[in-house]
């Protein structure tokens, strides 16, 4: 919890997750590649951090002078794997399969 204690930063945390969860995929057929996403959010007085591996899609579109062109977006209806840590209780009972 050294980004809870201020001795890292989020960005510095996020990267070394990704490279551990890209590890941990890595050992399953049915992972893919995509966009990770980590989130610290605050609800009703408790800190959560949110981890969701999104899907990135190309398609096409038509715009407004008929031209078809490329486009890239995130298939968050079809997300892979998502997680919501509840770090308040994490910190407050290490022990604790709740959160």
């Amino acid at each position: 919890m050294a980004l809870r204690k201020g001795d890292e930063n989020f960005l510095g945390f996020s990267r070394a997750a990704t490279i551990r969860l890209q590890d941990e995929l890595a050992k399953y057929l049915f992972a893919e590649g995509g966009v990770v996403l980590f989130c610290q959010y605050r609800y009703l007085a408790v800190d959560y951090l949110l981890i969701a591996v999104l899907n990135s899609c190309n398609s096409m579109f038509v715009n407004d002078n008929l031209e078809l062109n490329t486009t890239h977006y995130l298939d968050i209806p079809h997300v892979d794997i998502v997680a919501s840590i509840d770090l308040t209780e994490w910190e407050r009972n290490p022990t604790s399969e709740r959160y």
